[in-house]
């Protein structure tokens, strides 16, 4: 073998274990932030009757939230990264990601108005 075929070798491997600890540190950022929730969840879970039930929608927005605000985190991280490797692919992700984390805080609230009464 050459020496390009050996380096060429190391090359896949290492792209390989890069991927893979790339996901894996998603999975553990997002199971970490759930794991933040989990006392409160056990808290709820002791309730008589209705626990179990607050415990489980508890889990479930737990989770949820878990998901977007560790992806946006893993997200960040991932761009100011790259910007050391590829900058223009690392700014084009940091300001995606920066667009849609201020959309995060300021989206609407949804809160219902009031319709105005008409002055009999």
């Amino acid at each position: 073998m050459s020496s390009d075929e050996i380096f060429e070798g190391f090359e896949a491997g290492n792209a390989c274990t890069t991927k893979c600890f790339r996901y894996m540190t998603l999975i553990m950022n997002i199971v970490g932030h759930f794991c933040l929730f989990m006392p409160i969840i056990k808290l709820f879970s002791w309730i008589p009757f209705v626990g179990y039930f607050l415990a489980g929608i508890l889990a479930v927005a737990a989770f949820m939230f878990a998901l977007v605000w560790g992806t946006m985190l893993w997200l960040m991280i991932l761009c100011v990264a790259w910007i050391v490797y590829r900058p223009l692919v690392g700014i084009l992700l940091l300001v995606a990601t920066s667009v849609l984390f201020a959309a995060m805080f300021l989206w609407p609230s949804g809160e219902a108005v009031e319709p105005e009464t008409p002055v009999v």
